[in-house]
Protein backbone atom coordinates (compact mmCIF):
# COMPACT_ATOMS: atom_id res chain seq x y z
CA UNK A 1 0.00 0.00 0.00
CA UNK A 2 1.21 3.15 -0.50
CA UNK A 3 0.27 6.70 0.18
CA UNK A 4 -1.47 9.40 -1.59
CA UNK A 5 0.06 12.34 -1.03
CA UNK A 6 -2.59 14.35 0.32
CA UNK A 7 -1.10 14.64 3.58
CA UNK A 8 2.91 15.11 2.81
CA UNK A 9 4.61 17.36 5.43
CA UNK A 10 2.09 17.24 8.44
CA UNK A 11 3.32 13.86 9.93
CA UNK A 12 6.60 13.80 11.21
CA UNK A 13 7.77 12.38 14.29
CA UNK A 14 9.39 15.50 15.51
CA UNK A 15 5.79 17.83 16.50
CA UNK A 16 7.75 20.55 17.04
CA UNK A 17 8.94 20.87 13.32
CA UNK A 18 5.48 20.33 12.44
CA UNK A 19 2.97 23.20 13.70
CA UNK A 20 0.10 21.36 13.05
CA UNK A 21 -0.21 22.38 8.95
CA UNK A 22 -2.48 19.61 7.20
CA UNK A 23 -4.12 20.60 4.31
CA UNK A 24 -7.92 19.62 4.07
CA UNK A 25 -8.21 20.71 0.41
CA UNK A 26 -12.07 20.25 0.43
CA UNK A 27 -12.44 22.37 3.51
CA UNK A 28 -9.81 25.27 2.71
CA UNK A 29 -12.08 25.19 -0.99
CA UNK A 30 -15.28 25.54 1.02
CA UNK A 31 -14.10 28.42 2.67
CA UNK A 32 -12.56 29.96 -0.63
CA UNK A 33 -15.99 29.48 -2.33
CA UNK A 34 -18.03 31.54 0.66
CA UNK A 35 -15.03 34.11 0.23
CA UNK A 36 -15.80 34.38 -3.50
CA UNK A 37 -19.49 35.07 -3.02
CA UNK A 38 -18.59 37.83 -0.45
CA UNK A 39 -19.83 36.05 2.69
CA UNK A 40 -17.42 38.22 4.67
CA UNK A 41 -18.01 36.45 7.92
CA UNK A 42 -17.79 32.39 8.47
CA UNK A 43 -17.83 30.43 11.61
CA UNK A 44 -16.20 26.94 11.61
CA UNK A 45 -17.62 24.32 14.03
CA UNK A 46 -15.70 21.31 14.87
CA UNK A 47 -14.82 18.91 17.44
CA UNK A 48 -11.78 19.71 19.76
CA UNK A 49 -9.18 18.70 18.05
CA UNK A 50 -10.35 18.08 14.68
CA UNK A 51 -8.15 20.37 13.32
CA UNK A 52 -9.91 23.58 12.63
CA UNK A 53 -6.82 25.81 13.52
CA UNK A 54 -4.27 23.99 10.91
CA UNK A 55 -6.77 24.00 8.07
CA UNK A 56 -6.76 28.15 9.05
CA UNK A 57 -3.05 28.16 9.16
CA UNK A 58 -2.50 26.71 5.68
CA UNK A 59 -5.62 28.92 4.21
CA UNK A 60 -3.52 31.46 5.33
CA UNK A 61 -0.61 30.66 3.71
CA UNK A 62 -1.53 31.47 0.49
CA UNK A 63 -2.26 35.01 1.33
CA UNK A 64 0.84 36.89 0.06
CA UNK A 65 2.05 40.06 2.92
CA UNK A 66 1.91 42.31 -0.41
CA UNK A 67 -1.42 42.17 -1.15
CA UNK A 68 -3.53 41.18 1.88
CA UNK A 69 -3.01 42.06 5.83
CA UNK A 70 -3.82 38.47 7.44
CA UNK A 71 -3.98 37.96 11.37
CA UNK A 72 -4.15 34.47 12.91
CA UNK A 73 -5.47 35.44 16.77
CA UNK A 74 -5.66 32.18 19.13
CA UNK A 75 -8.42 34.09 21.53
CA UNK A 76 -7.47 31.28 24.30
CA UNK A 77 -4.15 32.55 24.80
CA UNK A 78 -5.65 36.09 24.53
CA UNK A 79 -7.96 35.08 27.37
CA UNK A 80 -5.64 34.20 29.75
CA UNK A 81 -3.21 37.21 29.16
CA UNK A 82 -5.91 39.78 29.58
CA UNK A 83 -8.11 41.18 32.65
CA UNK A 84 -11.65 39.27 31.05
CA UNK A 85 -13.15 42.61 30.64
CA UNK A 86 -10.44 43.85 27.95
CA UNK A 87 -10.54 40.46 25.83
CA UNK A 88 -12.14 42.19 23.24
CA UNK A 89 -9.67 44.75 23.02
CA UNK A 90 -7.28 42.11 23.45
CA UNK A 91 -8.33 41.13 20.13
CA UNK A 92 -8.03 43.74 18.40
CA UNK A 93 -5.16 44.78 19.41
CA UNK A 94 -3.84 41.35 18.43
CA UNK A 95 -5.01 41.80 14.84
CA UNK A 96 -3.69 44.91 14.33
CA UNK A 97 -0.26 44.96 16.41
CA UNK A 98 1.04 41.26 15.25
CA UNK A 99 3.21 40.81 19.07
CA UNK A 100 5.31 38.26 18.96
CA UNK A 101 2.89 35.71 21.21
CA UNK A 102 0.72 35.60 17.91
CA UNK A 103 1.22 34.00 14.68
CA UNK A 104 2.58 36.77 11.81
CA UNK A 105 2.02 36.17 7.90
CA UNK A 106 5.64 35.56 8.19
CA UNK A 107 5.79 32.45 10.24
CA UNK A 108 2.66 31.17 8.39
CA UNK A 109 3.87 31.54 5.17
CA UNK A 110 7.32 29.95 6.40
CA UNK A 111 5.40 26.91 8.07
CA UNK A 112 3.13 26.52 4.90
CA UNK A 113 4.36 27.41 1.97
CA UNK A 114 6.12 23.87 1.30
CA UNK A 115 2.54 22.61 1.41
CA UNK A 116 0.94 24.55 -1.01
CA UNK A 117 -1.41 22.60 -3.42
CA UNK A 118 -1.37 24.17 -6.99
CA UNK A 119 -5.10 23.85 -7.32
CA UNK A 120 -6.01 25.58 -4.86
CA UNK A 121 -3.16 28.31 -5.10
CA UNK A 122 -4.91 28.71 -8.65
CA UNK A 123 -8.41 28.92 -6.62
CA UNK A 124 -6.70 31.41 -4.36
CA UNK A 125 -5.86 33.70 -7.14
CA UNK A 126 -9.09 33.63 -8.79
CA UNK A 127 -10.63 34.36 -5.27
CA UNK A 128 -8.20 37.45 -5.02
CA UNK A 129 -9.28 39.05 -8.21
CA UNK A 130 -12.64 38.69 -8.16
CA UNK A 131 -12.92 40.48 -4.20
CA UNK A 132 -9.92 42.82 -6.24
CA UNK A 133 -12.54 44.39 -8.71
CA UNK A 134 -14.85 46.06 -5.53
CA UNK A 135 -12.97 46.58 -2.48
CA UNK A 136 -12.57 50.14 -1.85
CA UNK A 137 -8.85 49.45 0.95
CA UNK A 138 -5.22 49.08 -0.22
CA UNK A 139 -5.43 45.49 1.17
CA UNK A 140 -7.89 42.72 1.64
CA UNK A 141 -8.04 41.29 5.17
CA UNK A 142 -8.50 38.41 6.79
CA UNK A 143 -8.68 37.73 10.05
CA UNK A 144 -8.69 34.58 11.82
CA UNK A 145 -10.43 34.33 15.45
CA UNK A 146 -9.47 30.62 16.79
CA UNK A 147 -11.63 29.49 19.49
CA UNK A 148 -14.23 32.21 20.21
CA UNK A 149 -15.56 30.36 22.94
CA UNK A 150 -13.52 31.53 25.48
CA UNK A 151 -14.96 35.32 24.76
CA UNK A 152 -18.37 33.75 26.24
CA UNK A 153 -16.43 31.78 28.94
CA UNK A 154 -15.00 35.16 30.39
CA UNK A 155 -17.50 37.42 29.86
CA UNK A 156 -21.16 35.04 30.21
CA UNK A 157 -23.65 35.74 27.59
CA UNK A 158 -22.79 39.19 27.35
CA UNK A 159 -19.75 38.29 25.89
CA UNK A 160 -21.53 36.87 22.82
CA UNK A 161 -22.88 40.44 22.25
CA UNK A 162 -20.22 42.00 22.76
CA UNK A 163 -17.87 39.65 20.15
CA UNK A 164 -20.91 40.34 17.30
CA UNK A 165 -20.76 44.01 18.35
CA UNK A 166 -16.94 43.90 17.47
CA UNK A 167 -17.63 41.98 14.55
CA UNK A 168 -20.01 44.55 13.33
CA UNK A 169 -17.69 47.32 13.72
CA UNK A 170 -14.99 45.61 11.56
CA UNK A 171 -17.33 44.51 8.29
CA UNK A 172 -19.52 47.67 8.43
CA UNK A 173 -16.21 49.91 7.72
CA UNK A 174 -14.39 48.25 5.29
CA UNK A 175 -16.01 46.23 2.31
CA UNK A 176 -12.54 44.02 1.84
CA UNK A 177 -12.55 42.17 5.85
CA UNK A 178 -13.34 38.97 6.09
CA UNK A 179 -13.52 37.43 9.59
CA UNK A 180 -13.58 33.63 9.92
CA UNK A 181 -13.97 32.68 13.71
CA UNK A 182 -13.85 29.25 15.26
CA UNK A 183 -15.53 27.03 17.96
CA UNK A 184 -15.13 23.35 19.52
CA UNK A 185 -17.94 23.69 22.59
CA UNK A 186 -20.43 23.36 20.38
CA UNK A 187 -23.25 24.59 22.40
CA UNK A 188 -20.93 27.64 23.71
CA UNK A 189 -20.56 28.38 19.98
CA UNK A 190 -24.19 27.98 19.31
CA UNK A 191 -25.25 30.01 21.58
CA UNK A 192 -23.10 32.48 19.36
CA UNK A 193 -24.49 31.57 16.47
CA UNK A 194 -28.00 32.85 17.81
CA UNK A 195 -26.53 36.35 18.55
CA UNK A 196 -25.23 36.36 15.12
CA UNK A 197 -28.65 35.28 13.58
CA UNK A 198 -30.65 37.66 16.03
CA UNK A 199 -28.19 41.00 15.76
CA UNK A 200 -25.38 40.50 12.86
CA UNK A 201 -28.01 38.87 10.66
CA UNK A 202 -31.25 40.65 10.86
CA UNK A 203 -30.66 43.96 13.11
CA UNK A 204 -27.51 44.73 11.14
CA UNK A 205 -28.49 42.92 7.83
CA UNK A 206 -25.49 41.12 7.19
CA UNK A 207 -24.89 37.80 6.48
CA UNK A 208 -22.72 34.76 8.23
CA UNK A 209 -22.22 31.42 7.57
CA UNK A 210 -21.38 28.39 9.51
CA UNK A 211 -19.28 25.45 7.97
CA UNK A 212 -19.02 22.11 9.67
CA UNK A 213 -15.73 20.34 9.83
CA UNK A 214 -16.04 16.63 10.52
CA UNK A 215 -13.54 13.72 11.15
CA UNK A 216 -11.39 12.12 8.62
CA UNK A 217 -12.44 8.65 6.73
CA UNK A 218 -10.98 5.49 7.41
CA UNK A 219 -9.45 6.00 3.73
CA UNK A 220 -8.38 9.61 4.79
CA UNK A 221 -7.27 8.05 8.49
CA UNK A 222 -5.20 4.96 6.12
CA UNK A 223 -3.24 7.71 3.55
CA UNK A 224 -2.90 10.35 6.62
CA UNK A 225 -0.56 7.10 8.35
CA UNK A 226 0.69 5.66 5.44
CA UNK A 227 2.38 9.03 4.12
CA UNK A 228 3.35 9.93 7.38
CA UNK A 229 5.24 6.84 8.15
CA UNK A 230 7.03 7.02 4.64
CA UNK A 231 7.85 10.67 5.78
CA UNK A 232 9.39 8.86 8.61
CA UNK A 233 11.26 6.25 6.22
CA UNK A 234 8.88 3.66 8.20
CA UNK A 235 6.78 1.02 7.50
CA UNK A 236 3.86 0.39 9.27
CA UNK A 237 3.60 -2.02 11.82
CA UNK A 238 1.10 -4.64 10.18
CA UNK A 239 -1.24 -4.46 6.89
CA UNK A 240 -4.20 -3.86 9.17
CA UNK A 241 -2.76 -0.85 11.45
CA UNK A 242 -4.35 2.23 9.89
CA UNK A 243 -7.68 -0.12 10.06
CA UNK A 244 -7.27 -0.49 13.80
CA UNK A 245 -6.44 3.00 14.22
CA UNK A 246 -9.58 4.10 12.57
CA UNK A 247 -11.31 1.08 14.57
CA UNK A 248 -10.19 2.30 17.99
CA UNK A 249 -9.43 6.02 17.80
CA UNK A 250 -11.73 6.89 14.89
CA UNK A 251 -10.75 10.47 12.61
CA UNK A 252 -10.11 12.85 14.96
CA UNK A 253 -6.89 14.09 13.55
CA UNK A 254 -5.34 15.19 16.65
CA UNK A 255 -5.43 12.00 18.08
CA UNK A 256 -4.58 9.76 15.12
CA UNK A 257 -1.32 11.85 14.39
CA UNK A 258 -0.56 11.29 18.21
CA UNK A 259 -0.70 7.65 17.70
CA UNK A 260 1.20 7.45 14.46
CA UNK A 261 4.37 9.35 16.11
CA UNK A 262 4.50 7.39 19.34
CA UNK A 263 3.95 4.27 16.90
CA UNK A 264 7.04 5.20 14.85
CA UNK A 265 8.88 5.77 18.37
CA UNK A 266 7.93 2.32 19.68
CA UNK A 267 9.14 0.80 16.83
CA UNK A 268 12.44 2.12 16.97
CA UNK A 269 12.73 0.84 19.99
CA UNK A 270 11.61 -2.64 19.46
CA UNK A 271 8.20 -2.86 20.43
CA UNK A 272 5.74 -5.60 19.36
CA UNK A 273 2.41 -5.06 18.32
CA UNK A 274 0.66 -5.90 21.73
CA UNK A 275 2.78 -3.80 23.30
CA UNK A 276 2.18 -1.09 20.95
CA UNK A 277 -1.57 -1.89 21.70
CA UNK A 278 -1.45 -2.02 25.60
CA UNK A 279 0.62 1.49 25.59
CA UNK A 280 -0.14 3.69 22.98
CA UNK A 281 -3.44 2.45 20.90
CA UNK A 282 -5.55 1.60 24.16
CA UNK A 283 -4.62 4.74 26.52
CA UNK A 284 -4.76 6.72 22.94
CA UNK A 285 -8.16 5.80 23.05
CA UNK A 286 -8.97 6.82 26.43
CA UNK A 287 -7.91 9.97 25.99
CA UNK A 288 -9.90 10.30 22.89
CA UNK A 289 -13.19 9.34 25.30
CA UNK A 290 -12.18 11.13 27.64
CA UNK A 291 -12.06 14.42 25.78
CA UNK A 292 -15.68 13.45 24.14
CA UNK A 293 -17.33 12.87 27.51
CA UNK A 294 -15.81 16.44 28.82
CA UNK A 295 -17.19 17.53 25.63
CA UNK A 296 -20.63 16.24 26.01
CA UNK A 297 -20.83 17.21 29.69
CA UNK A 298 -20.38 21.05 29.12
CA UNK A 299 -23.72 20.20 26.37
CA UNK A 300 -25.27 18.99 29.53
CA UNK A 301 -24.44 21.95 31.61
CA UNK A 302 -25.25 24.72 29.06
CA UNK A 303 -28.56 23.08 28.80
CA UNK A 304 -29.08 23.46 32.09
CA UNK A 305 -29.03 19.75 32.86
CA UNK A 306 -26.44 19.33 34.64
CA UNK A 307 -25.10 21.66 37.81
CA UNK A 308 -22.53 23.90 36.23
CA UNK A 309 -20.50 23.67 39.16
CA UNK A 310 -19.91 19.46 38.66
CA UNK A 311 -16.21 19.32 37.13
CA UNK A 312 -16.16 15.98 36.73
CA UNK A 313 -17.82 14.43 34.44
CA UNK A 314 -20.78 12.08 36.12
CA UNK A 315 -21.79 9.36 32.77
CA UNK A 316 -24.57 8.13 34.23
CA UNK A 317 -25.81 11.51 35.25
CA UNK A 318 -25.39 12.88 31.41
CA UNK A 319 -28.11 12.68 29.03
CA UNK A 320 -25.38 13.40 25.87
CA UNK A 321 -23.67 10.61 26.88
CA UNK A 322 -26.50 8.45 27.46
CA UNK A 323 -27.62 9.53 24.12
CA UNK A 324 -24.12 8.61 22.21
CA UNK A 325 -24.14 5.22 24.18
CA UNK A 326 -27.51 4.47 23.44
CA UNK A 327 -26.89 4.74 19.41
CA UNK A 328 -23.62 2.97 19.65
CA UNK A 329 -24.93 0.08 21.55
CA UNK A 330 -28.00 -0.49 19.26
CA UNK A 331 -27.04 1.65 15.73
CA UNK A 332 -29.31 2.67 13.41
CA UNK A 333 -32.09 3.95 16.36
CA UNK A 334 -35.16 6.14 15.09
CA UNK A 335 -34.76 9.50 16.15
CA UNK A 336 -38.57 8.63 17.55
CA UNK A 337 -36.73 5.66 19.81
CA UNK A 338 -34.28 8.02 21.03
CA UNK A 339 -36.48 11.32 21.97
CA UNK A 340 -38.19 8.22 23.88
CA UNK A 341 -35.76 6.81 25.15
CA UNK A 342 -34.50 10.04 27.06
CA UNK A 343 -37.51 10.64 28.27
CA UNK A 344 -38.10 7.77 29.93
CA UNK A 345 -33.71 7.97 31.35
CA UNK A 346 -34.16 11.81 32.44
CA UNK A 347 -37.91 12.48 32.49
CA UNK A 348 -37.63 15.65 35.11
CA UNK A 349 -35.03 16.98 33.28
CA UNK A 350 -35.61 16.29 29.08
CA UNK A 351 -38.55 17.38 27.22
CA UNK A 352 -38.84 16.33 23.44
CA UNK A 353 -37.12 19.98 22.35
CA UNK A 354 -34.10 19.17 25.00
CA UNK A 355 -33.73 15.86 23.13
CA UNK A 356 -33.59 16.78 19.87
CA UNK A 357 -31.29 19.60 20.61
CA UNK A 358 -28.61 17.00 22.28
CA UNK A 359 -29.55 14.64 18.90
CA UNK A 360 -28.64 17.62 16.59
CA UNK A 361 -25.64 18.98 18.77
CA UNK A 362 -23.96 15.45 18.34
CA UNK A 363 -24.95 15.06 14.96
CA UNK A 364 -22.66 19.15 14.67
CA UNK A 365 -19.76 17.94 16.34
CA UNK A 366 -19.69 14.83 13.87
CA UNK A 367 -20.06 12.04 17.19
CA UNK A 368 -23.55 10.95 15.13
CA UNK A 369 -25.23 10.73 11.80
CA UNK A 370 -28.75 11.08 10.79
CA UNK A 371 -29.62 8.89 7.73
CA UNK A 372 -32.89 9.57 6.85
CA UNK A 373 -34.44 9.36 10.50
CA UNK A 374 -32.08 6.79 11.60
CA UNK A 375 -29.42 7.43 14.46
CA UNK A 376 -26.21 6.22 13.45
CA UNK A 377 -22.46 6.44 15.09
CA UNK A 378 -19.09 5.50 14.15
CA UNK A 379 -16.93 1.96 15.11
CA UNK A 380 -14.94 3.57 17.20
CA UNK A 381 -17.68 4.45 19.13
CA UNK A 382 -19.46 1.29 18.69
CA UNK A 383 -16.37 -0.58 20.14
CA UNK A 384 -15.56 1.35 23.45
CA UNK A 385 -16.75 -0.19 26.66
CA UNK A 386 -14.96 1.39 29.53
CA UNK A 387 -17.47 4.70 29.56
Amino acid sequence: MEGTGEFEGYFKENKEKIKEIFPREDVVKDILDHMYINKHVLGIRGFRRIGKSTILRYLLSFFDSENFDVAYVDVESVSKNVPKEEIIEGIENAIHEKTDRYWTIKEIIEKGASLRNENLGEFVDIVYRHVDKWRSNDKIKIYVLDEVQYIALKLGKDGNTRFVEFVNELTKKDDSVFIIFTGSQVSTFNNLIDVFDEKYCYEFKRENQVIDIGQLSSDEVQSLLLQGFGDNNEKIPEEDFPKKVYNQIGGIIGYVTDTGRDVIKAMRLGWDMDKINKNIIRPNMDNVFTTIKGELWKIDQSLGLVPENFKKVRVNKSPSIFTLRYVAKHSRVQMTEMIDELAKKFPDTVDDDIAKTIINMLIQVDLMKNDRGKLETYEFIQNYNRW
